[in-house]
């Protein structure tokens, strides 16, 4: 028997599962299990899913398609998940943030990518509403998630994950700055929504201020400042025109390479179902 190549050897490692690699299975055996999975999910009607099963077979053997690593991975296997990228949303409460977060570790642990539009969370230091108290803020809600991954490996790497922030939310300039430090979120990516808005007034060269908004509510731009426990401390408004943020956002990028960006409103005026709501984020930006 030849020995396998090194293409082989790293499909093996990679979409394998242990039983798979002990008893010498082959990548065609791979495409037979993953185009039996996906064929069983067909409907009856016209073709039979033997027909369906032949037919995925055939493309991914040819290299016409081959679908992503999750799904080459894990169908046809006790893990279920096959989706590689998936946006969770956390909303506007303690429940809420902390269930998504149970949720995406399952995800990560099956190996899929991640994005957050953190930016549905309330600014560091507003009322909360369960009890007494100040909001915390995104960014420290973005650190939490942070560690949580960072004791989760993802089938043999560390998880991939995104978190965006709408240009509009007052916290947006301490967002800019959570990874100013290195190995600080070590564990996400970090992009910036800009809107349609937002690109008009920088490159008008507006002198009025950029008006972030949170819950109808106008606000400015703020300075979050924090203790050495990242405990809420103040904020200061700052006025800042537009074409001002966004050579912060330059500026942050060229010191660490982040933040990305990503146009809000371009993805939504091309985004093929609408009716499934507003494109908030994506798990990658390029």
């Amino acid at each position: 028997m030849d020995a396998p190549s090194c293409a082989e050897t790293i499909c093996a490692q990679r979409y394998f599962t242990e039983e798979e690699i002990k008893i010498g299975k082959t990548i065609p055996d791979l495409f037979e299990r993953v185009a039996s999975a996906v064929s069983a999910k067909e409907s009856l009607e016209g073709d039979t899913r033997e027909a369906w099963k032949e037919k995925f077979f055939r493309v991914m053997l040819e290299r016409k398609f081959l679908p992503a690593g999750r799904t080459l991975a894990n169908a046809g296997t006790p893990q279920s998940i096959v989706a590689n990228c998936i946006v969770l949303v956390p909303e506007d409460s303690i429940r809420s943030i902390f269930n998504t977060l149970s949720d995406a570790v399952e995800l990560q642990k099956a190996g899929s990518g991640l994005g957050f539009p953190f930016g549905e969370l309330r600014p560091a230091g507003h009322k909360t509403v369960a009890m007494p108290g100040q909001a915390s803020g995104p960014v420290s809600f973005l650190r939490v998630y942070d560690q949580a991954f960072g004791v989760i490996k993802q089938q043999n790497r560390h998880g991939a994950n995104m978190c965006v922030m709408d240009i509009g939310h007052p916290d947006i300039l301490e967002f800019l700055g959570c990874k100013a430090k290195e190995g600080e979120i070590s564990n996400f990516n970090i992009s910036v929504g800009l809107t349609s808005a937002f690109m008009q007034e920088a490159e008008s060269n507006s002198t009025n201020s950029w008006m972030c908004k949170w819950n109808g509510q106008e606000y400015y731009p703020r300075r979050v400042v924090r203790d050495h426990k990242f405990a809420f401390q103040s904020a200061e408004d700052v006025a800042m025109t537009a074409r001002e943020i966004l050579e912060e956002i330059a500026l942050a990028a060229w010191k660490n390479g982040e933040p990305g960006v990503v146009f809000l409103d371009t993805a939504n005026g091309q985004n093929p179902l609408p009716s499934l709501g507003r494109l908030l984020c994506t798990n990658r930006t390029y």
